[in-house]
């Protein structure tokens, strides 16, 4: 709605009548003694003016804007102009005030009594806020954990690696996660899993802990038990085996011809359940990290010639042609394991090939990367399973069940890990496989 014409002139006498008062005090034709009043008059004058015309231009009464009511009255009996009623935007701006209330509250109490601790960290690592799971998952109370550092609530083996996942979110402002073990009251313990996210508006780390307590500790009694089973059977099976040994030879008499294929099955479950014992009692020790390496000085060729000493008998029983290609350099690596590794890779693919065929083993070393690759002329492995067949009983077909354990490749994986190397398979369904070892290793 446009203004009247008789406001729009009275907005203009009295714009006009208040420049020329500051024109003449600026000329210097005001007495000096109404300096002070007159300044503050023109000030207040034009404020009045200009934010009077502004606001009824956007057809908006300000609520403290005090006018004399004659003034109102004359200027809504001249147009009839429409002014919005101030308690309806009053009323508006106190409804979404108390709607930003209430959710800030529904908020902060999802924070408060969330599943998962949350925490939020300043730059220096220090704990300014947490929620009320703390006390559930950590038997700490929130007055214990705020003001403290980070590096204090964890056990010292996890100080580092928790510095550094903070250093990498903030650099990178990216999603960081890593493990902790918090030491609550009375020696409590606490795992969880961290999600650390920077805020580089507010200059805040934001952490979402998931307790995995229960989870570590039935990995911990399963490792233990498995320990436990695999060093208890060892020793009887042991005696077995010797037993079956001296039946073999006739010590207690003659076998006849069906007694001796009896034996020999008798035989083959026994070693059978040596070797599972075996794997299953190094697969605990891998997977506790308990396991000693022994690196000393050795020649890539001689690891070769090991593990080709050790399934030469295999292979001749398949006729299956075993060639070796190396490269004369010494170096500093655990050769016991790393021969291991070449064993299983070696076997499997005897195994799994047809008679007349070849598997051949070679080694490059570039720089400070040793790489050992098997090849055969198997079956080959599907796509879909090459990506698990590393796991713990994970075979390639079901029928494979008969030949092994399933456990031989998941300890090549945990063994290249801690050789600080990986493994890996690339493999044509019906051409062959290679299966590959890569390690760092310092030349001697």
């Amino acid at each position: 709605m446009s203004l009247s014409p008789r406001l729009i002139q009275l907005l203009a006498l009295l714009r006009l009548l208040l420049t020329l008062v500051g024109l003449l005090y600026v000329a210097g034709e005001l007495p000096i003694s109404a300096d002070a009043v007159i300044i503050q008059n023109v000030a207040f004058g034009l404020i009045v003016v200009n934010v009077w015309s502004y606001c009824l231009e956007k057809q908006i009464l300000l609520q403290h804007l005090v006018l004399p009511s004659l003034i109102l009255d004359d200027f809504d009996k001249d147009e009839g102009i429409a002014l919005p009623p101030v308690n309806g935007l009053t009323n508006t701006v106190a409804r979404l005030r108390s709607t930003l209330i209430e959710a800030r509250i529904g908020e902060q109490l999802i924070v408060d009594y969330a599943v998962d601790v949350v925490l939020c960290v300043d730059e220096s690592l220090t704990v300014l806020e947490c929620n009320f799971s703390c006390l559930k998952y950590w038997h700490l109370g929130r007055s214990e954990i705020i003001g403290k550092s980070i590096l204090e609530l964890v056990s010292s083996e996890y100080v580092a690696p928790v510095r550094d996942a903070f250093a990498r979110a903030r650099l990178s402002n990216m999603r960081q996660l890593c493990e902790v073990c918090v030491l609550g009251s009375e020696d409590h313990r606490s795992f969880a899993d961290v999600q650390i996210e920077w805020s580089f508006n507010n200059l805040l780390f934001y952490c979402q802990c998931r307790d995995i307590t229960k989870d570590k500790l039935l990995e911990l009694y399963k490792r233990e038990y498995v320990a436990m089973i695999s060093h208890d059977l060892r020793s009887p099976l042991t005696s077995i085996d010797a037993f079956l040994t001296i039946l073999g030879d006739n010590t207690y008499g003659v076998l006849t011809d069906r007694g001796k294929s009896a034996l020999r099955v008798t035989r083959c479950e026994g070693e059978r359940l040596l070797r599972l014992t075996a794997e299953l009692l190094d697969l605990s020790k891998l997977e506790s990290g308990t396991i000693v390496l022994n690196p000393e000085c050795h020649q890539i060729a001689a690891l070769i010639e090991r593990a080709l000493n050790t399934v030469i008998a295999a292979a001749d029983e398949k006729n299956i042609a075993l060639t070796a290609k190396s490269v004369d350099v010494d170096i500093i690596v655990d050769g016991d394991r790393v021969v291991q590794i070449l064993v299983n890779f070696l076997s499997n693919a005897i195994k799994f090939s047809a008679t007349h065929t070849t598997v051949s083993i070679d080694a490059e070393l570039h720089g400070r990367k040793l790489t050992f690759n098997v090849h055969d002329q198997g079956r080959g492995i599907p796509p879909e399973l090459q990506g698990e067949i590393f796991g713990r009983f994970k075979q390639s077909r079901n029928e494979d069940a008969q030949h092994g354990t399933g456990l031989g490749l998941a300890i090549c994986k945990l063994l290249s890990n801690a050789l600080g190397g990986c493994v890996g398979v690339s493999s044509i369904p019906g051409k062959g496989s290679t299966f590959w070892l890569s390690i760092p290793v310092a030349e001697q």
